[in-house]
């Protein structure tokens, strides 16, 4: 009787566990062209698109989602066709100078293993709301906390299943952190063969998980 008990208790446990773990994201590039996706909407794709960054030694947090066709076939976005865009959220603790997400520098590049300044494009701004400014908790009191979103672009369409990258400029960075940062997109390639997707090619990112926290 006592085993049966302990059995049912791990059960539960086990169970509790897999509701409550963090869902992974898939690296597959089937989020960037749909192949294959029948009834995926916009937040599940946006999941597994989006890159989280924290900048500045944590006091800034960065968050990037690219403007996939796929993507604006879904959310029915008619103005972006021309172009490659990324939605772009920033959130900043100490430092109000840098909290203007327009006063950023964004540049892409669509080759992912380079790293020559000649390989990017530097993205205009489109969009940017207002900065939001709020007061959290901290170690002495309240403290303001800044949070600023756009849409920044490159004026030409590219194969974003392909892999790409993008090079952050924040308009002000405190010592000693670098000036720039660095995040790349690599996806799993998936091919449509004899009516199945099939896996063509493994990629292997440089940070895709999502950070979690500050």
């Amino acid at each position: 009787m006592r085993q049966k008990k302990l059995l049912f208790a791990l059960l539960l446990v086990f169970s509790a566990c897999s509701i409550f773990a963090p869902k992974q994201q898939s690296l597959s590039d089937q989020y960037v062209t749909g192949l294959g996706l029948d009834e995926t909407n916009s937040e599940e794709i946006i999941f597994h698109l989006k890159r989280d960054k924290p900048l500045a030694g944590g006091n800034y947090q960065l968050e990037i989602v690219p403007r996939t066709a796929y993507l604006n076939l879904v959310e029915k976005v008619l103005d972006q066709n021309d172009k490659t865009c990324f939605d772009i959220k920033i959130v900043v603790r100490e430092f109000p100078q840098a909290n203007n997400l327009e006063k950023w520098k964004i540049k892409f590049s669509p080759v992912v293993d380079l790293d020559a300044d000649k390989d990017y494009v530097e993205a205009t701004w489109n969009n940017v709301a207002s900065v939001v400014e709020k007061k959290i908790a901290g170690p002495s009191g309240t403290r303001p906390e800044w949070t600023s979103t756009g849409t920044a672009c490159v004026s030409s369409v590219f194969p974003l299943e392909n892999g790409f990258k993008l090079k952050i400029f924040p308009n002000f960075i405190a010592w000693p952190f670098p000036e720039s940062e660095s995040i790349d997109w690599k996806f799993d390639r998936y091919v449509l063969e004899n009516g199945k997707v099939e896996l063509k090619e493994k990629g292997k990112p440089s940070n895709y998980k999502s950070y979690r926290g500050w």
